[in-house]
């Protein structure tokens, strides 16, 4: 009878001293100053705002840039091929699949255009420095020139180029 009233009372001081324990870390947490809250200052929402009217142009240019259709581009490389004085055949449209990854925003879309051309050496090599300076945001990924005849003939070299266009499907 002795081991359970032992027992009894010791489990009694030791719950007692839990909760004194949990009353003390109370007691301590109410003294601890309260950290002050930081205001927002008025003169940052005043210079995000400015902020944002200051680059609204620039948004609305980007946003116009990247926003393009196949035609706009097909149009653009014909163009160039005109100042060029090159005859161009604008082929398929390959659009590259955006990224899956969720933790990074998505990447700007892209299509890869097959770009055919025929002329002479120097009106082909003007033309490909057109392709690096389109009006809408590109690259010229790849291209090949071959000579198909004489040096005599007006069209003796062929081009075959790959361009890639950057655009915003949203």
């Amino acid at each position: 009878m002795n081991t359970r009233l032992l027992s009894a009372l010791g489990i009694t001081i030791l719950a007692l001293g839990l909760w004194g324990y949990v009353g003390w870390n109370i007691w301590n947490a109410l003294q601890e100053p309260v950290a002050p809250v930081v205001a927002v200052d008025d003169s940052d929402s005043v210079r995000l705002l400015g902020f944002a009217r200051a680059t609204e142009a620039s948004r609305e240019s980007l946003k116009k840039m990247t926003t393009i259709d196949v035609v706009s581009v097909a149009r653009a490389v014909e163009d160039a091929g005109k100042k060029a004085g090159v005859v161009v055949h604008v082929g398929g449209s390959t659009v590259v699949a955006p990224s899956t990854n969720s933790k990074t925003p998505p990447p700007l879309d892209s299509a890869f255009f097959a770009v055919d051309a025929e002329g002479s050496f120097a009106q082909l090599a003007y033309f490909v420095r057109l392709l690096e300076v389109l009006s809408t945001p590109s690259q010229l990924d790849q291209f090949q020139l071959v000579k198909t005849g004489e040096a005599s003939e007006k069209k003796a070299w062929r081009l075959s180029a790959r361009v890639r266009v950057f655009f915003v499907t949203n």
